[in-house]
């Protein structure tokens, strides 16, 4: 686990995630050996094993806590130089955990990491969806956001300002004026 990952970072992955779940998210009623996520924070028994959680049930919300933190933080820590706006980025786009990996990071990183800069909106306008979810495709179509890049982002971004307002701190360098800046980028912006 990455201790640097900020607990509001946690919570607003967990709450995104969350939004999506169902009584299928659970060990009881889930389809026999399915690789889907599971409890709040959708986490498969392959992420488990990857986080070092092999073994801990992630319906209970306690474990689900600790696989969104290491979920997270895993693709933090391979952004190697990058500012903390940039790492809140990756926060965002790392809570689905099928979309935004450690190598989706490196990704970044070789193609869009100039002078410590990441250039988000390059990267957002390159990406295509490689989901063969049709409800991911349904998302896309009734949002109009990109969805595993723009509206897992704005989905964060929302949970971000709503936990800010009800007293959780925002992470050590993080602005209201770089929410905006989230929320601009995750509505199509530079």
């Amino acid at each position: 686990m990455n201790p640097a990952t900020d607990s509001i970072e946690v919570a607003a992955g967990i709450a995104v995630q969350s939004q999506w779940y169902s009584p299928l998210d659970t060990r009881m009623l889930a389809p026999n050996g399915s690789n889907s996520g599971l409890g709040i924070a959708q986490v498969s028994d392959p992420q488990m094993v990857e986080y070092g959680l092999a073994g801990l049930d992630q319906t209970n919300p306690a474990i689900a806590v600790k696989a969104m933190q290491a979920r997270i933080g895993l693709v933090q820590d391979a952004c190697i130089g990058c500012s903390v706006r940039d790492k809140l980025i990756v926060a965002a786009l790392t809570q689905n955990g099928s979309g935004f990996i450690v190598d989706s990071m490196r990704d970044v990183m070789d193609r869009f990491m100039e002078c410590g800069n990441i250039d988000w909106a390059g990267y957002f306008k390159t990406w295509t969806n490689p989901k063969t979810d049709p409800s991911a495709w349904l998302r896309e179509r009734a949002t109009g956001h990109q969805y595993d890049t723009e509206f897992m982002l704005l989905l964060f971004t929302n949970d971000l300002r709503e936990l800010n307002r009800r007293g959780w701190d925002l992470p050590a360098g993080i602005t209201e004026a770089d929410l905006d800046y989230l929320e601009d980028l995750a509505n199509g912006g530079n």
